[in-house]
């Protein structure tokens, strides 16, 4: 700009002295009329002028040269008449100091690199409990900020399936000792015997697809999946009949069964839930440098059927010439010709709490990465089943010559058994509770890549669904890389220990695992008594 104003004034001046040159304008002294100017005084004062201008654009050039900031040195030059006093140099990208509290302090005392601050153990641990199965387990889960905003689940490409089949007596190396014989000692014969004669023959299976539609957005998640269960005791009296034959109770003179009991179940049911959670430890300011406190509840609806079956009472004798049998029997059905009626929905809440230790420790291995977690789950459900018919069945025998009376061609048993029929209820609804549950689970990331949990379910009253000792599991998930999930786990369920092992691929926007179970004493070889498997997928968004 300086450049500029000099030339400007060049041609000004230049302009000035022809102007001048000719004594019509202006002179650096007054003109006096009648006296004239000569050429040579003209011509001396132009070069005065032109020496005055050259000077001023030496000056003008040394200032540009202490302005100059091409070489980020301009407070290296400076000029006698004008000082620039330097300013303290400041880091734009130096973070703002903050106070140091017991939430922040794994940040000041542990290394950038540690397995505790790194971003790679909050990936692995919230894709653990992002999935559709840990937050039906607690609805607190869905106050855990997420690494998505938005969860989906659909039938396709691979359904949500939970599968299950075992029994409660006989294992693996039961079967394969029974059938490499060739003859049955009596030891033998009591053994196999000895297997039925307490519990019976318990029998489970159970067929869940939790997940048919799932959708979350943010903390409120939407689920709807559909449960059956299948199961029922032989009686062991009965069983071991084949072994001991005449020695048999029932079956041997004077010793007959007594009290004999049996049951079995049959039910499908749809539960669609409703859910949200929220972390409140934020607003409590001498907690939240702790722990990390989520709540979570759902509410649930039912919509199923179910069909009951038990008998009690059961007598069973034998003596020289003579058979006795009496009891009664009880079973409650959908009454196949009756018209379809959907009976209307029934409800129960979940309820879930769940704490987070923060990384406050700077000792390895101690009170990192610790999650506990305690839900309460159907409480109050129960499932309508409606077309519902209930009948009773009776009997009282006593036959004398039972060779002779079973040999006969037509043989009408219901006249034999004195058994009479009866229908106690038709076309009805029938409400039946399903098995509320308490559940405790613990979570613990000693290192990065590896995931420790633990838990177990109580079953806090009788219905559908209902187990008598409690589910219990240990696992220990080790995650390679923060998408690859290897699983190996122990527990009990149904009163038969397990072994579960698994795969499982869970990156940012898709998850997916396959497990197997093998149902016995530990899941181990000859001692398997069932098996099962699990099948995991979503997309997250």
């Amino acid at each position: 700009m300086n450049m500029n104003k000099i030339k400007i004034t060049r041609i000004l001046l230049i302009a000035g002295f022809i102007f001048l040159g000719s004594g019509r304008l202006f002179a650096q002294e007054p003109v006096n009329p009648g006296e004239e100017t000569s050429l040579d005084e003209v011509r001396e004062r132009a070069d005065e002028a032109f020496d005055e201008l050259d000077r001023e654009m030496d000056e003008s050039r040394a200032e540009e040269e202490v302005y100059d900031m091409s070489d980020q040195n301009y407070l290296d030059k400076d000029t006698s008449e004008q000082q620039q006093t330097p300013e303290p140099d400041v880091n734009v990208w130096e973070t703002e100091k903050q106070s140091v509290s017991l939430a922040s302090a794994p940040a000041v005392i542990k290394d950038k690199g540690s397995d505790f601050t790194g971003s790679f153990t909050d990936i692995v641990y919230k894709r653990t409990l992002r999935q559709p199965a840990a937050l039906q387990g607690n609805p607190a889960n869905l106050g855990i900020d997420h690494e998505s905003l938005v969860s989906l689940s659909l039938v396709a490409p691979m359904v949500n399936m939970d599968f299950q089949l075992s029994n409660g007596a006989v294992t693996v190396g039961n079967y394969n000792d029974f059938v490499s014989r060739d003859m049955l000692t009596f030891e033998d014969q009591e053994y196999f015997a000895g297997l039925f004669e307490e519990n019976g023959l318990p029998l489970y299976s159970q067929i869940s697809l939790p997940t048919l539609f799932a959708l979350r957005v943010g903390p409120v998640f939407f689920n709807s999946g559909v449960h059956v269960g299948v199961s029922g005791t032989l009686p062991g009296e009965i069983l071991v009949i084949p072994f001991l034959g005449n020695q048999a109770p029932g079956f041997s003179f004077g010793n007959p069964i007594t009290n004999m009991e049996t049951s079995a179940e049959v039910y499908a049911y749809i539960r669609n839930s409703l859910g949200m959670g929220h972390t409140i430890s934020r607003y409590i300011p001498i907690v939240r440098d702790i722990v990390d406190i989520r709540v979570g509840l759902a509410v649930n609806a039912y919509l199923g059927g179910f069909s009951l079956a038990e008998a009690h009472d059961v007598v069973i004798g034998v003596d020289e010439t003579t058979v006795q049998t009496a009891g009664t029997a009880t079973y409650s059905f959908v009454n196949p010709d009756a018209d379809i009626e959907v009976p209307g929905p029934t409800f129960g809440f979940d309820f879930g709490v769940g704490a987070k230790l923060k990384d406050f420790l700077p000792i390895p291995f101690v009170a990192n990465r610790v999650d506990v977690q305690l839900s309460f789950l159907d409480l109050g459900a129960t499932v309508n089943s409606s077309n519902m018919i209930k009948k009773e069945y009776r009997w009282d025998a006593r036959v004398e010559d039972p060779v002779g009376t079973f040999s006969e061609e037509d043989l009408d048993v219901d006249s034999l058994l004195n058994a009479t029929h009866t229908t106690l209820d038709s076309n009805f609804v029938m409400t039946e509770n399903l098995a509320s549950r308490m559940k405790l689970d613990l979570t613990w990331q000693p290192i990065s890549v590896l995931m420790v949990r633990t838990g177990l379910t109580a079953f806090l009253n009788e219905g559908l669904g209902y187990e008598e000792s409690p589910r219990t599991y240990l696992e220990l998930d080790v995650f390679p890389l923060k998408w690859l999930m290897l699983n190996m786990g122990t527990g009990f369920t149904n009163g038969n220990g397990y072994l579960k092992t698994g795969i499982g691929f869970n990156t940012r926007i898709w998850d997916m695992g396959i497990y197997t179970y093998s149902l016995g004493s530990a899941g181990f070889t000859d001692n398997i008594r069932g098996f099962g498997f699990k099948l995991v997928n979503n997309w997250y968004f």
